[in-house]
């Protein structure tokens, strides 16, 4: 009886085998490359898509064991049996475009894994901060050509702070982190963000997540005088609107306007 057992645990172990090899490799069915680094989507016989996938990483019952960037071979292990295996171009590609993404819809969750690969709790929070420091002097520039006792400029200043450093503190909040986790689960598909993801986890990623707050510093310097110059022609254009406003009510011609400045 134990051998007869033996025998048939051995028998049931081979067919398990023998039916997993010949059930269908997974397709190839994209790639992206960033650096050195590489993902892949493969598709399951069951048309299952998997995420961005990397080296070393398992999907339906296969290991992504290498890739030839020379010939676009990717090594599949199976058992032990490595396969190599190319993007099908007749699956791959649709009227001769681009190769097509699967498009699975994302969940919330899929969208704060994104949120968190990109750091953005901390990269968000810098960008507030950047527009605080940015706002002050541009309030300063157009403050400073309103008639006011220094006194009521002084307030008013205290006030236009308060007011905008609140606003921004609410921006980076947990409740704008949900409503953007939530924007993006319906915006874009899970293999979108999955590749969003791949993209931040990588060298080239990361460093882009670090310096978006410098790069948002210096844009808003460049932005800034130009918001300043339309706020100071936003107040003249007031001025000559209340000036000819009076002179209409006085009955007495309006003063021609000035030229415009070059």
């Amino acid at each position: 009886m134990k051998l007869r057992a033996l025998l048939l645990a051995v028998f049931v172990s081979a067919s398990a085998v023998a039916l997993r090899a010949a059930e269908p490799l997974p397709a190839f069915n994209a790639i992206m490359t960033m650096g050195k680094d590489n993902r892949f989507v493969l598709i399951s016989a069951d048309a299952k898509t998997s995420g961005w996938l990397k080296l070393g990483e398992t999907f339906a019952g296969v290991k992504l064991k290498g890739y030839d960037a020379a010939t676009g071979g990717l090594d599949l292990d199976r058992d032990g049996k490595v396969t190599r295996v190319f993007i099908d171009a007749a699956a791959a590609i649709k009227d001769s475009g681009p190769v097509a993404l699967p498009s699975t819809r994302a969940t919330l969750a899929d969208a704060e894994a994104m949120l968190k690969a990109m750091h953005f709790d901390e990269m968000f929070s810098k960008m507030m901060d950047q527009q605080k420091k940015s706002f002050g002097p541009m309030m300063d520039r157009m403050m400073a050509g309103m008639k006011l006792p220094e006194e009521d400029k002084e307030k008013v200043l205290a006030i236009q702070r308060k007011v905008m450093n609140e606003f921004l503190d609410s921006m980076s909040g947990p409740e704008m982190k949900a409503s953007i986790a939530d924007i993006y689960s319906n915006v874009f598909s899970k293999e979108e963000l999955a590749g969003m993801s791949a993209f931040y986890s990588t060298p080239v990623g990361q460093s882009m997540v670090a310096k978006q707050p410098q790069a948002q510093e210096k844009m808003m310097q460049v932005m800034m005088p130009k918001m300043a110059q339309i706020g100071t022609k936003m107040q003249e254009a007031m001025k000559d609107y209340a000036a000819q406003k009076q002179a209409a009510a006085a009955g007495t011609p309006p003063s021609p306007a000035p030229a415009p400045k070059p």
